[in-house]
Order: C-alpha cells, then sequence, then structure tokens
C-alpha cells in the first residue's frame, strides 16, 4: 500500500496582505497624528486664554483698589511681565442715572501676544463718593 502525498497548506501571508496591513496602519497613524496635533493647539489655545483672563481680573482688581481721580484710560504692552500680551484700559465717564454721583465705565481688554485679537474683555462700573450701609 503506498500512502498518498498529502501537500499541507502553507502557513503565513502573503506579500499583498502585509502591503494592505502597512497602507491600513499608515492611513490610521496620518489620521491620529492630525487628531494628536489638533489637540495639542486647542490646549495651548485655552492655555492662552485662560492666562488672558486672569490678567483681565489682575487689572480690574487694581482698578478697584484706585482712587477715583487716579482710574484712567491706559495701555500697557507686555502687561505684568507677559511677553506680548497687551492691555488696553478705557475709562469713560457716563451720565448718572437720577442725579447720582459720576460714574465710570472701565473696560478692560486683553490681546494676543503679537496680535490685535481681543482674548478677554471685562466692563465694570464705578461711582464716586458711593457709601454702604447707614
Amino acid at each position: 500500500m503506498m500512502k498518498s502525498a498529502q501537500v499541507s497548506p502553507k502557513k503565513g501571508f502573503t506579500l499583498i496582505e502585509i502591503i494592505m496591513t502597512i497602507v491600513l496602519l499608515g492611513v490610521i497613524s496620518v489620521a491620529l497624528g492630525l487628531y494628536v496635533a489638533q489637540q495639542v493647539q486647542a490646549v495651548a489655545r485655552v492655555d492662552e486664554y485662560t492666562l488672558a483672563l486672569n490678567l483681565a481680573r489682575r487689572e480690574m482688581e487694581i482698578v478697584n483698589n484706585l482712587a477715583y481721580a487716579s482710574i484712567a484710560t491706559a495701555t500697557i504692552s507686555n502687561y505684568d511681565g507677559y511677553a506680548g500680551f497687551s492691555m488696553d484700559r478705557t475709562v469713560t465717564v457716563v451720565p448718572p442715572p437720577g442725579g447720582a454721583e459720576e460714574l465710570k465705565q472701565v473696560l478692560v481688554q486683553i490681546k494676543r501676544p503679537g496680535g490685535t485679537e481681543n482674548l478677554a474683555t471685562l466692563v465694570t462700573y464705578i461711582a464716586n463718593k458711593v457709601s454702604f450701609g447707614s
């Protein structure tokens, strides 16, 4: 009796399967890389906006501690040592409602480093000779 020779199927990957896998991994890698780059840019923008808002709040605290007569329009570049951030403080005297004392509107704007885009804007009103309580 003679045994018939059986050919066992070869195990492994063909060249086409390997190329398709490499192409698929490349497409996924490019998409993932773009997503990560967008996330890094978003984090940088959020950091910039947060810093600008904190600088605007700081300027408002400074204004709140000034004497009424000392509150005036000002522009400062490289605000508080932060390179590139500029601060514009605009003070406008507004008509007082109901014959009240003089009222000043204070507008604080923090601008982007090296640009003119406002990152943060805060507004407050300050009255002269206001007393609280009795």
